[in-house]
């Protein structure tokens, strides 16, 4: 249902990284987001999860 994650940083092995929002202002640079983690043990169960904010 979330889609392909976005690991296209170097992410830990069992993380996946999906991006939620994306706010560019008037330029082509991001200026602030959010992304989610979702952090796996050997098993592929879900053990941690996080939702960063950065920018301004």
């Amino acid at each position: 249902m979330l889609g392909k994650p976005e690991n296209y940083q170097n992410k830990k092995e069992n993380e996946i990284t999906y991006e939620i929002m994306v706010d560019n202002g008037w330029n082509i640079d991001p200026i602030k987001g959010k992304e989610l983690y979702i952090k796996f043990d050997k098993d592929s169960i879900v053990i941690d999860f996080r939702l960063e904010h950065w920018g301004k």
